[in-house]
């Protein structure tokens, strides 16, 4: 009787052994099954965030490069005007004046342009409408400078307050600078484009000494 009971106990305690052991087995199982479902879940929402940020940065490059070029074009137009370079010649601020007046309104409303600046070969302002931007006056010395001597467009991004894509462009007569021509433009209108570009929000965010410096260099 007693080997009998010895017996069941036995044969309980190999039962509960194996419930155990498979029980840790499942257990085991479950947690790498859980283990290897996150890791993926996260690595595919990693892949599709870096997709989408990608996917967004070249959106808002592209942007700001078509701001860029329409930029351009409107510098160009206004620097090819025909009594611009004879008026710089002469520094004849008056004639400056009248030949680009009839255009500011159009450029203003329609383009979204909030400044115009004319200035002679050396670098002196001789004309300007709309709104400057702080403290825009010194580094545009330095952009004639550049523009004068490499006769060639030029553009820059700058913030202050708010945001500004510029393009400076060369005054030429007969294959030489007389002066340039500098339009600025606000980035708001290129992030909103942008947002709807890449279907996303999409904000500027300037923060310590970058609020008073250029963004990024210039560049012909």
């Amino acid at each position: 009787m007693k080997r009998k009971t010895t017996k069941n106990i036995s044969r309980f305690s190999l039962t509960w052994r194996v419930v155990f052991l498979s029980s840790l087995l499942l257990l085991g199982l479950a947690s790498l099954f859980t283990y290897i479902s996150h890791s993926s879940l996260t690595r595919q929402f990693s892949d599709h965030r870096n997709t989408q940020v990608e996917s967004q940065a070249k959106e808002i490059q592209l942007a700001l490069r078509r701001s860029e070029e329409s930029l351009r074009q409107l510098a160009s137009l206004l620097a090819a005007s025909y009594r611009l370079g004879p008026a710089l010649i002469s520094n004849d601020s008056t004639t400056v004046i009248h030949s680009l007046s009839s255009q500011w309104p159009t450029l203003q409303l329609e383009s979204g342009i909030d400044e115009i600046l004319v200035l002679n070969a050396h670098g002196n302002r001789i004309a300007s409408w709309g709104i400057p931007q702080e403290g825009i006056f010194r580094p545009v010395r330095d952009w004639a400078q550049q523009v004068m001597y490499s006769e060639a467009p030029m553009s820059t991004l700058r913030c202050t307050y708010d945001c500004r894509q510029y393009i400076a462009v060369p005054v030429l007569v007969e294959g030489a600078s007389v002066g340039m021509v500098v339009v600025s433009r606000s980035l708001a209108d290129v992030t909103r484009q942008a947002q709807r570009m890449a279907d996303s929000e999409v904000a500027l965010l300037v923060a310590g000494q970058a609020a008073s410096a250029d963004m990024g260099g210039a560049h012909p």
